[in-house]
């Protein structure tokens, strides 16, 4: 099957909370699905056998959020992303 590994880094002060959402639904870790911290404004997303569609990262403090987007395809499609403010 397929992976999607997606990496995000944000500068934000204080750290940020990033959620990782595909298709409206927010992910959490589980048996397919995993989501690491691997520095205070940085998280990665590594989702086994994951479905189409659109993966979003939202990251949040008390001064505001940012949102970023990309298009998966799984069948072979090269997505496109694109950030959002």
């Amino acid at each position: 099957g397929e992976t999607v590994i997606a990496n995000v880094n944000v500068l934000a002060e204080p750290a940020a909370n990033i959620h990782w959402y595909i298709n409206k639904f927010e992910l959490r870790n589980s048996d397919i699905v995993q989501i690491n911290r691997p520095a205070e404004n940085a998280s990665t997303l590594i989702h086994k056998q994951p479905p189409s569609g659109i993966y979003r990262i939202r990251a949040t403090n008390p001064h505001g959020s940012a949102m970023y987007e990309m298009l998966v395809t799984v069948d072979g499609y090269s997505g496109k992303s694109s950030f959002l403010s």
